[in-house]
C-alpha cells in the first residue's frame, strides 16, 4: 500500500514539473527567432528597425508555416481511414505520404526564404559576427556530446 502511495506521489510531481515547464515555453518563433532576444540583437548591434523588420519577416513566416501546418491534420486523419479499412490501399498510402513530403518541402522552402530575408536585413559584419557565434554554439554542443558518450 505504500508502494501505491509513493508511485502516485511522485507520478503527480513529475506531471507537475511537466505542467509547469510547459507553461513557462514562450512560444516558437522560428528557427531564426533567437535573432530578437535582447542579449544577441546587442551583441549583433542591431538597430530597432533591423529588429522590427526580422520581427515582421517571423510575423509572416509564421502566417504560412500555419497555413501549411493544416494539411497535417487532413494527412493524420486520412492515414487513420486507411489503417482502419479492412483492405490496405498501397496507392492511398503512397498518395498521402507524397503529400506529405510535398508540405515539407514547401515548410523548407520557406523557412530558407524567410532566413535569407532576414540575413538581408543585417548588415555584412552583423553576418560575420551571426556565423561567428553560430560557430561557436556548434562547437559547445559538440563538446557537450563528447563528454556524455
Amino acid at each position: 500500500m505504500n508502494a501505491k502511495k509513493v508511485m502516485l506521489a511522485v507520478l503527480v510531481g513529475v506531471g507537475l514539473t511537466m505542467a509547469q515547464g510547459a507553461v513557462a515555453k514562450p512560444e516558437r518563433g522560428g528557427p531564426d527567432a533567437f535573432l530578437l532576444q535582447p542579449r544577441l540583437a546587442e551583441k549583433l548591434g542591431l538597430s530597432d528597425e533591423q529588429k522590427a523588420q526580422i520581427k515582421k519577416i517571423f510575423e509572416d513566416n509564421k502566417t504560412v508555416r500555419d497555413s501549411l501546418g493544416g494539411d497535417r491534420r487532413v494527412h493524420a486523419e486520412q492515414f487513420k481511414a486507411l489503417m482502419n479499412s479492412p483492405t490496405f490501399d498501397e496507392a492511398k498510402a503512397r498518395a498521402i505520404l507524397e503529400g506529405e513530403q510535398s508540405e515539407r518541402l514547401e515548410m523548407h522552402i520557406q523557412q530558407l526564404k524567410a532566413r535569407h530575408q532576414v540575413l538581408q536585413v543585417l548588415t555584412q559584419e552583423q553576418r560575420d559576427k551571426l556565423q561567428e557565434l553560430h560557430q561557436m554554439r556548434a562547437e559547445k554542443r559538440q563538446k557537450g556530446h563528447r563528454h556524455e558518450g
